[in-house]
């Protein structure tokens, strides 16, 4: 006969809070590299494509003027030569932009590892009855300079210590990112020898790396303001530092993020 079904939820909620359906995978992703992909595939009219669910035509507008800004589209909205590098990265435009600048910055080593960490997601972890304890581990590993810095020093310091899981649980760094942070940077390390890209090292230039990072994220740049920072980008958007940011209510935190 017919089963009980258990909802976790309130009838209210179910009726008045929850979608009919739900959001169809395309209209959740990253438009710029379904572009990209798009375009690599030789589909160049993408607004006039037949998705099965489309989204807005203004998110691919927005995605093709982001893609043109990072140099993965010409002036006729065509692929450039990075683009279809950028296409074949299993990474968001912007990270992608900012791994193949730091090649002709010669950073290209401490990139890769900056990339990485992205990709996989957050490191740290804040047990509720050790909050003190991870956060002066934390504070350890905290670069001056920025965040990208700081996921430098951490993972070249895991990789010192031969990449023993013991190290993440005594400095409350999550395991199984770090993990997968180490699958991503063989990864990329594979599609650079493939493009022939060079992996160069520059330790004692890390402006450099902070350079790459603007080539590739220049449009989220913000410049402190009153209350918060507000981006440089048409909208003029006020933003707030995030709580996992090393700069997370620090009273010394830089003028421009």
């Amino acid at each position: 006969g017919p089963g009980k079904c258990y909802r976790l939820y309130t009838e209210a909620a179910w009726a008045a809070e929850m979608l009919q359906d739900s959001v169809p995978e395309l209209c959740r992703a990253n438009m710029g590299h379904v572009v990209l992909t798009l375009k690599a595939m030789g589909i160049d009219d993408i607004l006039g494509f037949d998705f099965l669910d489309a989204p807005p035509p203004q998110a691919f507008v927005e995605a093709m003027a982001s893609l043109h800004g990072l140099g993965a589209l010409d002036d006729n909205g065509h692929m450039t030569q990075t683009g279809r590098r950028m296409a074949e990265l299993p990474l968001p435009p912007m990270l992608s932009k900012m791994l193949l600048a730091s090649c002709d910055l010669e950073c290209s080593a401490e990139m890769l590892i900056v990339t990485a960490v992205l990709a996989a997601g957050n490191v740290f972890y804040r047990p509720k009855d050790k909050q003190q304890q991870a956060d002066a581990r934390k504070a350890a590993f905290m670069h001056p300079d920025g965040d990208h810095l700081t996921y430098l020093t951490l993972y070249r310091s895991w990789e010192q210590a031969r990449f023993a899981p013991s190290w993440c649980y005594t400095n409350y760094v999550n395991l199984r990112t770090m993990r997968q942070a180490k699958d991503i940077c063989g990864q990329l390390a594979e599609f650079m020898r493939r493009f022939k890209l060079p992996l160069v090292s520059s330790p004692k230039q890390l402006s450099l790396v902070r350079k790459a990072v603007c080539m590739g994220y220049f449009s989220h740049v913000a410049k402190k303001a009153r209350d918060g920072y507000v981006t440089l980008s048409a909208n003029r958007t006020v933003v707030y530092v995030h709580p996992s940011s090393g700069f997370f209510n620090d009273p010394s935190a830089p003028n421009w993020v």
